[in-house]
């Protein structure tokens, strides 16, 4: 069991908690251990939450969607916070305002009643606004940090507003992979237009993701080295279709894919991406990054 749960669950017993909270259920990978879960219901629950981890030098992991990670075996070092209950929209003209526990499917379809074009090219994407926000989430018709104005988060004892150029926005990268805190909000700007060009543009997301590997996995797991060079393709020139390390696998769809062929663990994965990016390295030269995050 965690360490750090009922000693701070004594301190906040408002809070809701749970132990042994399965991280295999709760990502999209299917794999990993337990962790302590807390799960804030206003801003006010969430500062007070992350101030005593921060004076407690406790770590904490916001968990969403859970796409695009990689859970630890065995028990979570720190406790995880689940960002279920912010799931608020608001929209004032072209400007959107999405909490942190907002869905994909539900953002995109509060964007299509209301007329409001840009962030279609996210349609299909497991993810939550939080999640979206500290990958800088896209594709090649675009990336969340194109459309944000100012992201809100709980940081250092706080909740403070960041502006786009504030929050170290690259590819598939941002400033919050890089400092504890908890994304609360994000400010879209978008443009007018008509329902019906939202729910084409969704569709035509949707039909382009159509061929992507069916499964539990991670997602894309490392990032495109350049815009006009794909790590998929890299890896598959690289023959490592099909390779396998006990329950994961490079799909053969997709070689940005692994894919958890069942009874997976997070030793599997790691294995199977230093193999990979090895590979890489040797028959290219390239030394492929990962996109997905290690929680540890």
């Amino acid at each position: 069991m965690g360490r750090y749960g009922l000693f701070l669950s004594a301190l906040l017993p408002d809070i809701p908690f749970e132990r042994e909270f399965s991280l295999a259920a709760h990502t999209t990978v299917g794999v990993g251990g337990t962790a302590d879960m807390f799960a804030p219901r206003t801003a006010g629950e969430l500062l007070s939450l992350v101030r005593l981890c921060e004076r407690c030098h406790v770590r904490f992991y916001p968990l969403g969607g859970g796409s695009n990670v990689l859970p630890c075996d065995g028990v979570f070092s720190g406790m995880v916070i689940c960002t279920s209950a912010f799931d608020r929209l608001a929209a004032e003209g072209e400007t959107l305002t999405a909490e942190c526990g907002v869905g994909v499917g539900k953002l995109l379809q509060f964007c299509r009643k209301r007329g409001l074009v840009g962030l279609e090219f996210l349609a299909g994407i497991p993810a939550r606004v939080g999640g979206l926000v500290c990958m800088n989430a896209g594709t090649k018709a675009g990336h969340v940090a194109d459309f944000i104005e100012s992201v809100t988060v709980a940081q250092g004892g706080k909740i403070c507003t960041l502006s786009r150029s504030a929050c170290g926005f690259g590819v598939k990268k941002s400033l919050f992979q890089e400092i504890p805190c908890v994304v609360l909000s994000v400010r879209f700007r978008l443009r007018r237009g008509a329902s019906e060009e939202v729910q084409a543009r969704i569709a035509a997301a949707l039909e382009s993701r159509a061929g992507l590997p069916a499964g539990r996995s991670m997602g894309c797991v490392f990032k495109n080295p350049a815009p006009d060079l794909s790590a998929g393709q890299l890896i598959d020139r690289s023959g490592c279709k099909g390779w396998r390390v006990g329950g994961a696998v490079v799909s053969e769809t997709h070689a940005n894919f692994m894919l958890n062929a069942g009874g997976a663990t997070e030793a599997d994965f790691r294995t199977l991406i230093e193999r990979v990016k090895t590979r890489v390295a040797r028959c290219t030269g390239i030394r492929l990054e990962e996109e997905i995050r290690y929680m540890q």
